[in-house]
């Protein structure tokens, strides 16, 4: 290459150098996602499999020198930008419980956690799965029978009940377990190993129906393979409060006042139980503390030493609650943000100074095990001040039919309904005029493929009442 300049009217060539650099650049991408059915190929649409975020994506050149490092993006996607030439790619930092999916040769699909690519290159893919999304058994559904009395004394005739009823999920209406109330009485958290087949259950009260033989703090556990197995798990004890039970029948068909488990449905015992995704630790909620617990499980699925609480709390340290008392119920624990979390739901009662239904909001907060760490600002705080469907069971959506501030108060719940204050009312045989008084109790939390949150609320007055008793 050369130039020209003028010398004393003459033009002279004069050569020059251009340095032109040989590291042209290039790129290696793809996409890390969650494989839930562990088929090493990412589904999309209806059921799609989301990307993860936070998964480090590391390039080394020929030597093992490191020269590129990245993390996914919230949508799991990464970029690498590489001289072009031949790199292992490293991926890395997955989240508790997560391992390498099935691997396919298809472009499209898994390859492996080590890759060697050569710059530029597309679809550099990676999936990972838990255990947690996988099942090698029929899929099944379990929940918690309440039966009438006392199921632990001597002639009891409900000890022989089922206390846990259980079909299965595509069809068919079978009794999968024998597990009666004689073994474990009420109860409502329930919590499954898939690595060592186990059930574990956790006592609830509910009014006129008996606790099984270790009382309100009982957590059982069983193998629905072997229900022959079905034994104590551990025993919160007093943690969890207390409740005098004292008149509670022998006979299925007997009536009982059981008064002081009037005022205590929803403030002692145990809420939603659930169990992390490498499944060694079970989460509780305590009802009468209104903390989290949490538990070691061991290799046979026993317990590894003692409850201990979750400290830090945000709803007891700085309560979201105007007028009311932060009531703490659902559990949740999920990577849906790609890093395991525990979600902890519940609702402010109104329970305190004017009760009012305006008083009332959901809320649910995040825990995050691997740092111990609480996000103090609640990722939910939802107004509950709507009108629902009665529950008599017919279409109408108005003011009576709205959720109500807590009471421990039979009157306040049966009297005649205020327009103003928008109490009062409840009928608890839902018989003619059909009034109600219903108390939110919000009860489990559960997200779908997209991530959305899916909120359960059951009525207190459930767990309170029942049809033809005292």
């Amino acid at each position: 290459v050369s130039s020209s300049y003028k010398h004393n009217n003459t033009f002279v060539k004069k050569p020059c150098l251009i340095n032109i650099n040989e590291n042209i650049y290039a790129q290696i991408t793809g996409t890390v996602f969650h494989d839930y059915n562990i088929d090493g190929e990412r589904q999309i649409g209806a059921f799609a499999e989301p990307g993860l975020s936070g998964i480090v994506v590391k390039a080394f050149d020929a030597t093992g020198v490191e020269v590129a490092s990245t993390t996914t993006d919230a949508s799991g996607n990464y970029s690498l930008t590489l001289a072009a030439a031949a790199y292992r790619v490293e991926f890395s930092s997955f989240p508790t419980g997560f391992f390498s999916s099935i691997y396919l040769t298809t472009t499209a699909g898994n390859s492996t956690s080590v890759q060697f690519r050569t710059a530029p290159y597309a679809g550099a893919n990676f999936a990972i799965a838990t255990t947690a999304d996988y099942n090698t058994h029929v899929e099944s559904v379990y929940m918690g029978s309440f039966i009438n009395g006392d199921h632990v004394s001597a002639g009891s005739a409900s000890a022989s009940a089922q206390a846990l009823t259980g079909f299965n999920y595509y069809g068919g209406r079978a009794k999968l377990t024998s597990v009666t109330q004689g073994q474990v009485g009420s109860t409502w958290g329930l919590a499954y190993s898939k690595t060592r087949k186990m059930m574990y259950m956790s006592a609830a009260i509910r009014r006129h129906a008996g606790f099984g033989p270790n009382g309100i703090g009982a957590i059982y556990k069983f193998n629905p393979y072997k229900p022959s197995t079905t034994s104590l798990f551990l025993d919160l004890g007093a943690t969890v409060g207390s409740v005098s039970r004292p008149d509670l029948p022998l006979t299925l068909n007997g009536t009982s006042y059981d008064t002081e488990a009037f005022s205590k449905a929803g403030k002692a015992g145990m809420g939603d139980l659930d169990i992390s995704l490498d499944e060694n630790t079970l989460y509780v909620v305590n009802l009468s503390d209104r903390k989290l617990y949490k538990m070691a499980i061991d290799a046979a699925g026993a317990a590894a030493g003692t409850a201990t609480e979750v400290t830090g709390a945000p709803w007891l340290t700085t309560s979201p609650c105007t007028n009311g008392v932060a009531r703490p119920w659902a559990l949740k624990i999920s990577n849906v943000s790609g890093v395991e979390k525990v979600y902890v739901g519940g609702i402010c009662d109104a329970s305190t100074g004017t009760p009012t239904v305006t008083n009332l909001t959901a809320w649910v907060y995040e825990y995050t095990p691997s740092t111990s760490t609480w996000n103090t600002t609640p990722v939910l705080n939802a107004s509950l001040n709507y009108l629902r469907q009665n529950q008599g069971g017919n279409s109408d959506f108005n003011p009576t039919a709205k959720w109500k501030p807590w009471t421990d108060s039979y009157t306040t719940m049966t009297g005649t309904y205020n327009t103003t204050t928008q109490v009062g009312g409840y009928n608890e045989n839902y018989g003619a005029g059909g009034g109600n008084y219903a108390q939110p109790i919000f009860s489990d939390i559960e997200f779908d493929n997209s991530g959305d949150m899916i909120l359960g609320f059951i009525d207190r007055g459930g767990l309170q009442f029942a049809n033809d008793n005292l």
